[in-house]
């Protein structure tokens, strides 16, 4: 199934369908363990695609994400996937306008990757060189890093996509150093390579630096030909620094042809399209009693006129990490024991005020910028910032399991992991039956978490701290024998026998409300204690 989706998700990048992509990549990642390959793999098409379509924020996180997991694993493998993740973080950098950074972290890339003999990234990593030559004014080299890749990729025999963003690359510094033929030839290989799969987003790329060498060559009908088809070619696809180029570039075109009005009109156009602005986000507790921030706004339980609605977000939130859930399984969640086929109005009325609950100024018929919908399914938007505890919890425990050999760091981790943990998850909700499983996963985790607290500070001789967290565990699990015995110890050792028999009387009391016996080994190290 995972295969299946990275190559379909592959197969869209390849063709210029970089939402589609994402959209598959996300699925990836809800599917992947973070200590798998295919987990760099899908953080790094997320990465490259959320800049593709200007989401700057949504691709920082993928990459801080992608670097936290990375840092924490072994050391080839901490250079290695921290070099495949910085390819795509480069062109993010580019893209903002942050040419020394990115120059910057190419060179430490490309250094890291020869030092490995990691050839298969190597010509991509030659082309965003050559790219930043270029804008630099460094054409000469430019074309000496793209004929460095080119040459890679033949004794490879790599002709794929890669190829032909290579190409393009050494053919924008021979535009720049004014050798148009070889640009147009070189421009016409890339086009081979982009056209087999259908590449729009290569295409698009490709007609505009040809359509300036025809520019360059006085050929101002078939430039403008090209550029006109570059735009059409991406029309829709929501690629947005790509539809500023050809918008510039459209631009520069009529002031030659000294349409100078029309030329205005244009840039105005490309300056009114903004990228949209983003929604505050969303900060969602599910730890404890549920709790919802709207940027810096707590939304009082008087706003949520329907429980229905309410218990929608709750599953959403909950669920998130399996990307778009069904219509069906919300209904089912929402009413278990009625008819499916009646309950299909009262489940719109409830998103309908779902909807409205999180945006009170939502058009009708509006998309939500939270809610995000795809045919019949649904989930929470992925390109907005939501904060939700419960996978702060989850992802603070995996980090700390990753660095378990390095006691500190570990312990930093799962303090970490215990903050996020306010209460039983969804308190408030007891007996829903979609909560319970979940509920007991989190406890056994949190307990989890409260044991290795307590083993790293009584490993470093930290009495205090140990007693402190063998309380909490005592409180989370009353008849653990273990954390018993060692905070029997601790109150032995420090002369504190009140507390040593304040604490057997709680421990006696506990197991006689749960008919259970007290352990002979027990009141035989109380006896021997006291």
């Amino acid at each position: 199934m995972i295969k299946c989706l990275v190559e379909l998700g592959s197969q869209y990048y390849s063709t210029g369908y970089i939402k589609e992509a994402k959209l598959l990549m996300e699925q990836v990642l809800d599917e992947v363990d973070e200590n798998a390959p295919t987990f760099i793999i899908a953080m790094n098409y997320l990465t490259l695609l959320s800049t593709a379509l200007c989401e700057f924020e949504t691709a920082e996180r993928y990459y801080r994400t992608a670097r936290e997991v990375i840092d924490g694993s072994s050391d080839y493998r901490r250079q290695a996937a921290g070099a495949l993740i910085d390819i795509p973080y480069t062109y993010t950098l580019f893209i903002k306008g942050e040419l020394e950074q990115a120059r910057r972290l190419n060179e430490k890339v490309l250094k890291t990757l020869i030092e490995l003999n990691i050839k298969i990234s190597l010509p991509m990593v030659y082309s965003q060189r050559s790219v930043l030559s270029f804008f630099s004014g460094g054409y000469d080299k430019g074309v000496e890093y793209a004929a460095k890749g080119i040459e890679i990729c033949d004794k490879m025999f790599l002709s794929d996509n890669q190829k032909g963003w290579v190409y393009l690359a050494w053919a924008q510094n021979c535009l720049g150093l004014e050798k148009l033929d070889k640009a147009a030839e070189l421009i016409h290989r890339a086009v081979e390579h982009f056209e087999d799969p259908g590449n729009r987003w290569g295409l698009a790329n490709a007609w505009d630096c040809l359509h300036k060498v025809y520019l360059a060559q006085g050929k101002i009908e078939p430039a403008r030909r090209l550029l006109n088809r570059a735009i059409h070619v991406i029309d829709g696809c929501g690629l947005l620094s790509t539809e500023g180029t050809l918008g510039n570039s459209l631009a520069g075109l009529l002031m030659i042809e000294k349409y100078f009005s029309k030329a205005l009109d244009c840039l105005e156009r490309l300056f009114k399209k903004e990228i949209p602005k983003k929604p505050p986000g969303l900060k969602i507790s599910l730890l404890g009693r549920f709790k919802l921030t709207i940027g810096n706004q707590d939304i009082p339980s008087s706003r949520w006129k329907s429980s229905k609605a309410l218990m929608i977000l709750k599953y959403l939130a909950a669920n998130r990490q399996k990307g778009f859930i069904p219509r069906e399984v919300l209904i089912e969640m929402l009413w278990p024991d009625d008819d499916i086929r009646k309950t299909g109005s009262r489940f719109n009325m409830a998103m309908s005020v779902l909807r409205k609950t999180l945006q009170p100024q939502l058009a009708p018929k509006k998309a939500s910028a939270y809610i995000e919908r795809k045919k019949d399914t649904y989930r929470l938007n992925g390109d907005i910032t939501i904060s939700i505890d419960a996978e702060h919890f989850s992802e603070s425990l995996k980090s700390a399991k990753v660095v378990k050999n390095n006691l500190q760091k570990a312990l930093e981790r799962y303090l970490l992991a215990e903050s996020f943990y306010q209460g039983p998850f969804l308190e408030e909700a007891p007996y829903e039956e979609w909560c319970m499983e979940k509920r007991a996963r989190f406890a056994s985790d949190y307990l989890m978490i409260l044991k290795a607290i307590e083993a790293i500070y009584d490993e470093q001789k930290d009495n205090e701290s140990t007693a402190l967290y063998s309380q909490k565990i005592l409180k989370a699990d009353p008849f653990d024998e273990n954390s018993l015995r060692k905070l029997m110890t601790l109150h032995a050792g420090s002369g504190n026998l009140t507390e040593l028999k304040k604490m057997y009387m709680h421990h006696i009391k506990a197991a006689e409300e749960m008919d259970c016996p007290v352990s002979a080994e027990i009141t035989e190290m109380y006896k021997r204690l006291t």
